[in-house]
């Protein structure tokens, strides 16, 4: 018996071997060889006996004979412990059978079913080993017959690789004519084959040439891919990627296609705007360093569409194969599609080497900035195929714009980058990343200095006083010229008209300079605006303090030509709207045509605002002087002068350099109120002499002309729309006309005026409150009456008082019934009767 035989005995039953034979009265006489057992070979009746660790260690500790004489003790001992196993089994068994003789007497049945039991259990051991011996057999022919499969497996794999080494030996010959893209499915079978063989010697052998005959392939898919890119070879390129795909290779392939480009690209571009190396090619001319860095700029706008170009046509190819994994293998390798990978770096390193060149040359800086429109049209209209995605340009997984930037309103966004691409969006993932990796800081820079041009101009229309101890600037800023000519320009006065002139050519320039970006124009248009909103506030601020400082408005005018300032400008703003952005009926935001035109009309809008505020405050200056003139008129009869005065002023001083459209309604109300209150005046004449009637036609006819003259001096002095007449007024116009022969009609046609059955029509446009008044008038002139039976007299008030009450719309009708009723009671004429009747039935009505 084995050490590992004798070892397995001792620790699988120690425990119970140990008790039983200690146990047992026929091995108490060997007490002492069992201790001496016990007591030398103990340790193997532990239950954590480890064979290998005392066979490990008992073969460190001893060496040669001495091992082998314990292995030979061991196996005794291991076969005497068999033996008083068996013998202890066997003599318990001996004692169980005579224990069961004496319960047979008990019950004679039991001896039967024990004898029945001993054969089902030698039947069932016999069946057990039936079983056993069979499965063990078949177990092992399995195993046998597992290897031997695997071993056939593996010499069909190493005959299929032989095989397939011997067909890419053969669509791969050194002649030429090689298949390389059935060579490149050869070569994926092999190599899910080679990964099984590992130590085959023949296949191991072979494994040089495939891999040699794979570079081959690999290489000259690269060749394809590269070739066909640069002379626009889409069937290169395809078969290219086709080998690779085939290979198994699409994805690493094209993503080191792609960044093989863009390290050839930023290689190509480093240096190429060295301001030192330009320097030298100009001649140290400003001019020169000028036209050689824009030649250079378009010398790599020019490379960088050729060059992008070789990159779409790799995407279009990816993109138009039947398999859609092709594209979304290399979108998985670099992070997004090839040309929008590319397109990032590419603009990042022309915007470093442009970076770079401005940090290194103000000269170039300056350059660059001032001609930040020129770069646009060298990038834009070059790089078109690879801006817009409807023409197969730049298209990325995040499919919208990087950011919105440049301080330009949303809707710009979603508007064609120019007016000649149609197809290119600001916000499309192309243009977004030109401009915010390149353009961005320069676009802003531009603005600025466009901004700071234009809030110029404005600033010469409205220029800061000198700083004190100047004293020619102060007296040139208060208006002298160094020759002594007096200048427009004071301290408090309106900017001349070259000036604001200057204003609409500043502007003009830059949205023209401006108009072939979208987003440029949107922002210089936002400068433009914002100047003039600052044109604005400085004319709000020097008319308050015009008008602040103004001790009457008669004795001391405002400035009409601030209004005129304003309104110049807005005429040429308008001008410019009309003749450069309102040729196309573009909606709004969808162009820049479209983006500055509703700038402009942003910028009328708010001048017209501010013109209409100014014009009614001079307006408003007048009109009151010349309302209490004629009111006061009417306490001084035949004092004509009283309101002649302030109209004239109104006329020469406010209404002839003033050349607003907005004028025209406002003076027309202003007339109308005027006429109004002179017919109220006339029909409140007492007493109603010949010579007052005389004296009043006079006076109306001189009213009349002044209006007109004063309509006619509303017009506007552009010709654009007809002078207005004083018919235009309406009815209080047709109200005074008619006043004239009311004066002198007689009872009975007034009568028939006051009944309204008069044949002419036009007495219907004499307002009802002031023909009573004049039939109160008459009638108490002619009854001879005093100013006590008068309408105003009944209230305490005077006829100034009762004007204005008339002029606020207030009719009195109670007093002037009650005023009537006394006049019927004191006149002895039936026809004054008769009118006085009639007049309280129209006031009825």
């Amino acid at each position: 018996m084995s050490l590992a035989k004798g070892a397995e005995i001792t620790t699988g039953g120690a425990d119970e071997t140990q008790a039983s034979a200690l146990s047992s009265p026929e091995v108490a006489g060997d007490d002492d060889a069992h201790q001496q057992f016990a007591s030398k070979y103990g340790e193997f009746l532990s239950s954590d006996f480890d064979a290998a660790s005392y066979a490990q260690r008992i073969g460190g500790a001893e060496a040669g004979d001495g091992i082998t004489q314990l292995m030979a003790t061991l196996a005794s001992r291991a076969d005497s412990l068999e033996s008083l196993l068996k013998h202890t089994i066997l003599r318990s068994h001996a004692e169980l059978l005579e224990q069961v003789t004496g319960v047979r007497a008990v019950d004679s049945a039991l001896g039967q079913i024990e004898e029945q039991v001993r054969e089902i259990r030698a039947r069932m051991h016999g069946l057990r080993t039936k079983v056993r011996v069979p499965y063990e057999q078949a177990r092992a022919y399995t195993r046998q017959a597992a290897n031997l499969q695997a071993a056939t497996a593996c010499v069909r794999a190493t005959a299929k690789f032989m095989q397939l080494a011997r067909r890419l030996r053969a669509q791969t010959p050194d002649g030429g004519g090689a298949d390389f893209a059935l060579a490149a499915l050869t070569l994926q079978d092999i190599d899910r084959l080679a990964g099984g063989l590992r130590g085959v010697r023949v296949v191991d052998g072979a494994m040089a040439d495939v891999a040699a005959r794979r570079a081959r392939t690999l290489a000259e898919a690269e060749r394809l891919v590269d070739g066909g890119m640069r002379r626009a070879h889409a069937g290169d390129v395809a078969a290219g990627l086709l080998i690779q795909s085939n290979a198994g290779a699409l994805p690493a392939a094209v993503a080191a296609t792609v960044r093989r480009c863009t390290v050839e690209w930023a290689a190509h571009v480093a240096g190429r705007l060295d301001p030192r190396a330009m320097q030298a090619a100009a001649a140290q001319s400003a001019a020169g360093l000028a036209a050689e860095l824009w030649g250079r700029v378009e010398a790599l706008a020019d490379d960088l569409a050729a060059r992008g170009a070789e990159v779409r046509l790799l995407e279009r190819v990816l993109a138009r194969r039947r398999d859609a994994s092709f594209l979304d293998a290399a979108v998985a390798q670099l992070g997004d599609r090839p040309l929008a990978f590319w397109w990032r770096t590419a603009v990042a390193a022309l915007a470093a080497e442009l970076d770079a060149a401005c940090a290194e040359s103000s000269a170039v800086r300056n350059a660059v900035v001032s001609g930040y429109a020129r770069l646009v049209q060298l990038l834009l209209p070059r790089l078109e195929p690879l801006l817009s995605p409807r023409l197969g340009g730049v298209v990325s997984v995040g499919g919208g714009a990087v950011s919105a930037g440049g301080g330009v309103p949303a809707s710009v966004h979603a508007a064609p980058v120019s007016a000649l691409m149609p197809h290119v969006r600001c916000g499309d993932p192309g243009p977004a990343v030109l401009w915010d990796r390149l353009l961005a800081r320069y676009e802003a820079e531009y603005v600025k200095r466009a901004a700071a041009r234009i809030a110029d101009a404005v600033g010469r229309c409205f220029p800061l006083p000198p700083p004190p101890g100047l004293l020619d600037a102060q007296e040139a800023w208060a208006g002298l010229r160094p020759g002594g000519d007096a200048m427009d320009l004071t301290a408090g006065g309106p900017p001349p008209r070259n000036l604001v002139a200057g204003v609409v050519r500043s502007i003009a320039t830059e949205l023209e300079m401006a108009k072939s970006d979208t987003r440029l124009g949107a922002a210089v248009a936002q400068a433009a605006a914002a100047a003039v909103a600052s044109f604005a506030a400085a004319s709000d601020a020097r008319f308050a303090g015009a008008a602040a400082g103004s001790a009457s408005a008669a004795g001391s005018p405002l400035l009409p030509g601030l209004v005129n300032a304003a309104e110049a400008l807005r005429a040429g703003l308008a001008a410019l709207s009309d003749s450069e952005y309102a040729g196309r009926s573009d909606p709004p935001g969808s162009s820049v045509t479209a983006i500055v035109r509703d700038v402009l009309g942003g910028c009328e809008r708010d001048l017209l605002a501010l013109i209409g505020r100014q014009t009614a405050l001079l307006l408003d200056a007048a009109d009151k002087p010349i309302t209490q003139a004629i009111a006061a008129s009417a306490d001084v009869s035949g004092d004509h002068a009283l309101f002649e005065a302030p109209m004239q002023w109104l006329q020469t001083q406010v209404l002839e350099p003033l050349e607003s459209d907005c004028c025209r309604p406002l003076v027309l109300a202003m007339v109308d109120r005027y006429l109004g209150l002179y017919a109220h005046v006339v029909c409140l004449t007492f007493p109603l002499t010949e010579d007052a009637r005389l004296s009043l036609t006079a006076e109306a006819t001189q009213f009349e002309f002044a209006c007109s003259q004063l309509v006619a001096a509303s017009a506007t002095k552009t010709g654009a729309l007809p002078g207005p007449k004083l018919a235009d007024v309406g009815r209080s116009y047709r109200a005074l006309r008619m006043v004239r022969p009311l004066l002198f009609t007689d009872l009975d046609e007034l009568q028939s005026i006051v009944e309204g059955t008069h044949q002419q029509q036009e007495w219907k446009d004499l307002p009802v409150v002031d023909l009573i008044d004049h039939v109160v008038c008459r009638v108490a002139t002619e009854a001879g009456s005093d100013a006590s039976f008068l309408p105003f007299s009944l209230l305490g008030w005077s006829k100034r008082q009762w004007i204005e009450e008339l002029a606020s719309g207030s009719e009195n009708t109670e007093v002037k019934q009650a005023l009537l009723m006394s006049l019927e009671r004191l006149s002895a004429s039936g026809r004054h009767t008769s009118l006085l009747e009639a007049a309280r039935g129209a006031l009825t009505l």
